[in-house]
């Protein structure tokens, strides 16, 4: 598929990407600089570039301001591209800023590794064109979102599994005994009345011992979906 295939496919995908992408560029080489922005500009993105040289300037500028992306070099005055993977991994406000690993041909087996380290993907920089540049992009930041998404998720079953065990406790220490008091009152009360040669049962006590019986049920319910996340097998 050639690079005009790629875009005009990849355009319909901008719907779920921030309006203006802020990417963190670490880069210390001129020319390479001015080719990943025209690769921006001509590849229908709208992104706002940060550009440093170091991994010092890196760790400086990352405590500072939040990113969506980091494209990374990987060979740098004072380190490698790897490092600076574990530097955005630690730091307080981008740890989840995906990354990208620009590379040159020589380099791929070290863009792999840097995949495995957790980078989103990377760029051949013999092979950077607007729809190379795009492409990746938008593949870096979709896995982002999906993986955000799936945290989200992870974190919202935590906290249901955390309530749904405070209710079963609830049920089990307090809930269950005050119903059963409740029932053995309400079947006192019924036992007295047919002792005074009262006919018929009484509709409110009746309906007071169903009340029972339902909460009953719903205690169960909490214990059992306890058990189910205390014992999944």
């Amino acid at each position: 598929m050639d690079d005009k295939n790629n875009v005009t496919i990849l355009r319909c995908q901008l719907g779920d990407l921030p309006k203006n992408t802020r990417i963190l560029a670490l880069e210390d080489n001129e020319i390479d600089r001015d080719a990943l922005a025209r690769a921006a500009e001509k590849s229908d993105l709208k992104v706002d570039f940060q550009y440093v040289g170091t991994l010092e300037d890196l760790s400086t500028e990352l405590e500072q301001a939040t990113y969506d992306l980091a494209i990374l070099n990987y060979l740098l005055p004072d380190g490698t591209g790897l490092e600076a993977i574990k530097i955005i991994n630690e730091s307080s406000l981008n740890s989840d800023c995906p990354t990208i690993m620009i590379a040159t041909q020589a380099e791929t087996t070290i863009a792999v590794a840097a995949m495995k380290s957790g980078c989103s993907d990377y760029i051949l920089k013999a092979d950077l064109t607007p729809a190379t540049f795009r492409r990746a992009i938008v593949s870096a930041l979709q896995k982002a979102m999906l993986r955000q998404k799936f945290n989200d998720a992870g974190r919202t079953l935590i906290k249901l599994q955390a309530a749904i065990r405070d209710h079963a406790d609830m049920t089990t220490t307090t809930l269950r005994p005050m119903l059963k008091r409740s029932l053995s009152q309400i079947n006192a009360m019924e036992f007295a009345r047919l002792q005074s040669d009262q006919t018929g049962k009484d509709p409110r006590l009746e309906i007071l011992s169903e009340n029972c019986l339902d909460m009953l049920k719903l205690c169960d319910v909490f214990e059992r979906d306890n058990l189910l996340l205390r014992d999944p097998g």
